[in-house]
């Protein structure tokens, strides 16, 4: 365990060093804060050991306050310093322009496999069973009276590269 000496005139204090989360979870109500993570963290005077938070705290109220305050300057300040961590190899995104172009390239590569598929389809089935298959589908969607169908909208302007939409100047 890290400890921490402070020496006062015949008075020799040691403390434990409190973390972060310790100092957190100190509740100080009406108590002087100064006070409370002292009293929390002191182990020993010169020598005598300390029984409780409550013993430790009546030390501290007898102490004056630049007294005290010096005290609390010098435990804070023979504590090490504190550990500092940092990320390495974060995830890096592209830029937006880049990642439009990239989402593009692959629209394009989905088209030319949708098609390369329909070219396969059509040597291996004819394109007249397509075209039956196709008004087999075109008669399921008009009996249905267009429940559950979505009407397609191709207005070019309005999509945006990343597949959001554009807000159209007033005209």
């Amino acid at each position: 365990m890290e400890t921490v000496e402070v020496i006062l005139a015949n008075f020799r204090f040691v403390f434990r060093r409190l973390f972060w989360k310790d100092e957190f979870a100190l509740q100080t109500g009406d108590r002087d804060g100064r006070r409370v993570v002292l009293a929390a963290a002191l182990l020993e005077v010169s020598g005598l050991k300390v029984n409780g938070f409550d013993e430790a705290y009546r030390i501290f109220e007898s102490l004056s306050e630049p007294v005290l305050h010096r005290v609390f300057l010098v435990y804070k300040g023979k504590q090490p310093d504190t550990r500092r961590f940092t990320t390495h190899n974060l995830y890096c995104a592209p830029e937006p322009a880049a990642y439009g172009t990239l989402i593009s390239e692959t629209e394009d590569l989905a088209e030319k496999k949708a098609d390369m598929l329909v070219k396969r389809m059509e040597q291996q089935f004819g394109r007249e069973e397509l075209e039956e298959a196709a008004e087999v589908d075109r008669q399921v969607v008009a009996s249905s009276g267009l429940k559950g169908a979505v009407r397609k909208f191709a207005d070019e302007g309005d999509e945006a590269p990343l597949g959001g939409f554009k807000a159209m100047p007033d005209a």
